[in-house]
């Protein structure tokens, strides 16, 4: 989980970018597709909420652990895929 962890830094700068072109500022975001988490936690520095989905269970469970771990509560986590938002 680590290794994947480290290779999403990647995103981080892409989620600045989205935010420079679209902005985030007082919008809910939904994330498919979220991994560990490090998009999410990214846009919800400048989004109102951020709704991140994500089918690998070992995945969430790190993103979950991680946000307790750094304390940011306009995240929501959850078990899914994008094919299939009921």
């Amino acid at each position: 989980m680590d290794a994947y962890d480290r290779f999403a830094l990647s995103s981080v700068s892409a989620v600045d970018d989205l935010h420079v072109n679209y902005g985030f500022s007082g919008k809910r975001v939904l994330d498919i597709g979220g991994g560990t988490g490090k998009s999410a936690f990214r846009i919800a520095q400048y989004a109102n909420s951020v709704v991140s989905i994500e089918p690998i269970t070992a995945f969430l469970n790190f993103a979950i652990k991680k946000q307790k771990q750094i304390g940011i509560n306009n995240v929501q986590f959850i078990e899914g895929i994008g094919e299939d938002l009921s």
